[in-house]
């Protein structure tokens, strides 16, 4: 496919090139003329006086007018084509409140209950794939120190406050949850007969960032006009970059890397299934109620399971 700008005078037009827009501006002509490139469709931009004309080969004119036409009644002000708006909840931050009060008192809680709350809740390898699945959640709420604790708690809300306006509290927080859950099941069975050890919300917290990129990734791949091979891969590049920026470092070797990296890609296949089924639109009340009751229950029983069972 060969596309590409002819500003002459337009006297020596191709024959074989039909018109299909006729703008007063050069961005305007090339902006339309990226909607094509997006489909496969070769086009040439040229000036006639004053305007700016947008063609096509002959062949290719119905086809053309459609993609132009889908895109005029996507972005009413000639604006890049991003599709169909996905709807918003306007949230109360009080979620976010909630959950900051409850990592803090997981926090209180480890420093005076001491080894047997970290023993009850921290995340074995050799339990975690089998009988004890209850530590890939409870593992979430314990961190090795301050400052551990506290990086955790806001890039975590930082990341879910992004989700709340797209999914609503109910199903976001239970997006991070199955995200940080999964992430550490799958780290678990990497290291299997290891005795790998793993504690810390950073495995939900880069799960949220998996959710938003899923999310968007998905949302950009499923409108024919953001099919650009950048427009596709700048969410997961981004997410990649921020994986690389937020999640690699820490001090002594600590940081589980292959945690973070498995809650990230939980993360992912999380935000792509809500995109996939949702579209955008935004879940029922009582749907997204219902989300919120089911993370707080799981991370109760699993919870009570840990203090039962050890």
């Amino acid at each position: 496919m060969s596309s590409g700008e002819d500003l002459g005078d337009g006297s020596e037009e191709d024959s074989e090139r039909l018109t299909v827009g006729v703008y007063c501006s050069l961005s305007q002509a090339r902006e339309h003329g990226l909607v094509l490139n997006a489909v496969g469709l070769a086009h040439w931009v040229v000036r006639e006086g004053d305007h700016f004309v947008l063609q096509v080969a002959e062949g290719d004119v119905a086809k053309a007018l459609d993609e132009l036409g889908e895109y005029g009644a996507e972005s009413a002000h000639g604006g890049v084509a991003a599709g169909p708006e996905a709807e918003t909840i306007r949230f109360a931050p009080f979620s976010l409140f909630f959950a900051a009060w409850i990592m803090g008192g997981f926090w209180l809680l480890q420093n005076q209950r001491g080894a047997p709350w970290m023993e009850a809740g921290q995340g074995l390898s050799a339990g975690m794939p089998g009988f004890h699945w209850w530590r890939a959640v409870t593992a979430l709420f314990l961190h090795g120190d301050f400052s551990h604790w506290v990086g955790n708690v806001c890039v975590g809300l930082l990341f879910t406050g992004l989700l709340l306006s797209r999914l609503g509290a109910g199903p976001a927080w239970l997006s991070v949850l199955v995200s940080g859950m999964g992430g550490n099941l799958i780290n678990a069975w990497f290291y299997k007969g290891e005795g790998h050890i793993s504690i810390g919300a950073s495995t939900a917290v880069f799960g949220a960032l998996g959710v938003l990129i899923g999310i968007e990734s998905l949302r950009r791949f499923l409108r024919p006009h953001a099919r650009a091979r950048w427009q596709l891969i700048l969410p997961l590049g981004g997410g990649l970059g921020l994986l690389a920026l937020l999640g690699a470092g820490g001090e002594h070797g600590r940081t589980d890397l292959l945690a973070h990296l498995w809650g990230f890609l939980m993360g992912g296949v999380v935000g792509a299934g809500w995109e996939a089924v949702c579209k955008g639109r935004v879940l029922p009340k009582g749907v997204r109620f219902c989300c919120g009751i089911l993370a707080v229950g799981v991370v109760g029983a699993a919870w009570g399971l840990a203090l039962r069972f050890g």
